[in-house]
């Protein structure tokens, strides 16, 4: 016969391991109401830092050129700038051994909270589950990000000029089957980054494209198309130029009237920024009052083999193989002086990986 006596000592066993089970499960609810939490807020802070480190030294690799050492220089103090979890909320602090270069134009950065780099996750509840444990978390992060040239902008100069092409029987102009055009002799980064060019802003109206000559235009798909100096500001309306798109060149405004309309709004950005200078040892424009200088001008070049002009037509076409990038250095009544430099812009990216003129940076992982 069971007696009352052992029927509770027998519930009191039973109680005691229901305890210790709902011990353990109340733990592992710490553990993942706490402890995953925080190790999955450390995951973001670090991967946020990780992207914006990337795109940083993706930036600071296109701008100088290839130069890793500054595109580490620069993802490093990016890192430095952004705070994650370690035992409480730090800087984060990565080296030279945590950035690496993947691929063309590419860049990597791995940010950390591990046992390995010295910089562990502290967490809390780890340790009643496993004993062994030293309460210790690894958590890290990457990103890489790579530079890409951009097949289609706003903002451009409402005037083009040809691309480079051999002038083999120097007249000047691109004379089918006399003058070579290719990818050698087209304008190439880094090759002509730094070179000046001259452009006369008095348009030619003959049926040859003249390699030192702005031409006019206008958006081919726009019926009523009219160059005034409401282009050079962008309204009303910030149109896309896009690689491939054909633009229709005109003889309307007058040659005179569209060399006065650009100087009257090129000119003034060399007194806007007077200080601002092209600086060859580091291939840069220095002693800017601004971010980017206003006298920073995207154009689109023309590819001369895809293209046409008509005698005593006042429109012709003209197909974008590029852009260019150019600095102003003067500007007269009748012709403008540049230097082709590399600029980031907003814009869309070409699935070619080659450097360009004008480029953007973004993550691709």
């Amino acid at each position: 016969m069971i007696t009352y006596k052992s029927s509770i000592n027998g519930q009191a066993g039973t109680i005691m391991i229901m305890i210790a089970v709902a011990i353990v499960v109340i733990f592992g609810f710490c553990i993942l109401c706490l402890d995953m939490p925080m190790v999955m807020l450390d995951r973001s802070q670090l991967q946020n830092a990780a992207d914006a480190a990337a795109l940083a030294g993706a930036l600071a690799y296109a701008h100088s050129n290839g130069d890793q050492s500054a595109a580490i220089t620069q993802a490093i103090q990016i890192a430095s700038l952004n705070n994650a979890i370690q035992d409480r909320l730090s800087a984060i602090v990565i080296t030279a051994a945590d950035v690496s270069f993947p691929g063309n134009n590419q860049i990597r950065v791995r940010t950390h909270r591990t046992r390995a780099t010295g910089d562990p996750l502290t967490v809390h509840f780890l340790k009643i589950l496993d004993p062994s444990s030293d309460n210790m978390s690894d958590v890290s992060a990457t990103a890489t990000a790579q530079a890409f040239p951009i097949e289609q902008t706003y903002c451009v100069q409402p005037w083009a000029f040809p691309d480079s092409f051999n002038d083999v029987n120097h007249n000047g102009t691109f004379d089918s089957g006399t003058d070579i055009y290719n990818s050698s002799t087209s304008y190439q980064y880094p090759r002509d980054l730094g070179h000046q060019i001259t452009l006369n802003m008095i348009n030619p109206t003959g049926t040859k494209w003249c390699g030192n000559w702005a031409y006019p235009f206008d958006f081919y798909y726009l019926e009523t198309c009219t160059w005034n100096q409401d282009w050079f500001d962008c309204v009303p309306h910030m149109y896309n130029v896009a690689v491939g798109d054909s633009l229709t060149f005109i003889n309307n405004p007058s040659p005179t009237q569209m060399s006065q309309m650009a100087y009257d709004k090129l000119h003034p950005l060399l007194t806007e920024d007077p200080s601002a200078y092209w600086d060859g040892a580091t291939k840069t424009v220095m002693g800017s009052r601004y971010t980017a200088s206003p006298r920073i001008v995207k154009v689109p070049l023309i590819d001369p083999k895809l293209s046409n002009l008509s005698n005593g037509n006042p429109r012709g076409l003209g197909v974008v193989k590029k852009f260019a990038v150019l600095f102003l250095t003067q500007v007269t009544s009748t012709t403008l002086s540049g230097i082709f430099i590399q600029e980031v812009a907003d814009g869309e990216q070409s699935a070619s990986s080659s450097p360009e003129f004008l480029y953007t940076v973004s993550l691709v992982n």
